[in-house]
């Protein structure tokens, strides 16, 4: 929340209580504090989180630019589903596919309520990679993360 106070007096130090009439409501935006990217290796947000934060400046710059290897994670079982982004708009362009309409045109994802992954879904990076990166090289990373944590078997891939 953003207020408005017009401070015409020199005190460094004032009372709340004696100012409050004098306070307007400018505005309310959405968790504004967290607006920065916090690193590649630091984004682990859950679907609320990213669909305040995917289209502020800092957020596209930093995944438009980027193709990866990202994580799913279901935090009411569990489950897990890797994917890579490869096209255009990268990390980005894909994520917000996610936003849109939950799935991303995965097919087991697309058996969940829109609902349910927006209340249980979090999104992290694996790894990065620069966008003249081979995208073959991307899709093999892809298949050895699935493979490591097993997301065919116990999670949401099923390819």
């Amino acid at each position: 929340m953003i207020i408005g106070f017009k401070k015409d007096f020199r005190a460094s130090y004032l009372c709340l209580e004696n100012y409050i009439d004098d306070l307007e409501v400018l505005e309310i935006t959405r968790d504004v504090c967290k607006t920065e990217f916090p690193g590649y290796d630091k984004v682990n947000v859950s679907w609320e989180e990213l669909s305040g934060l995917i289209d502020t400046d800092a957020w596209k710059t930093a995944l438009a630019n980027q193709k990866g290897v990202y994580l799913i994670t279901d935090s009411s079982n569990g489950k897990k589903y890797v994917g890579s982004a490869t096209g255009e708009n990268m990390l980005w362009g894909r994520w917000k596919e996610y936003i849109a309409n939950g799935n991303g045109g995965n097919i087991e994802l697309k058996n969940l309520d829109f609902s349910y992954i927006q209340k249980n879904f979090r999104y992290s990076i694996l790894e990065i990679y620069k966008s003249t990166t081979d995208d073959d090289a991307i899709l093999e990373r892809e298949s050895w993360w699935k493979e490591l944590l097993m997301t065919r078997q116990f999670g949401y891939n099923k390819n």
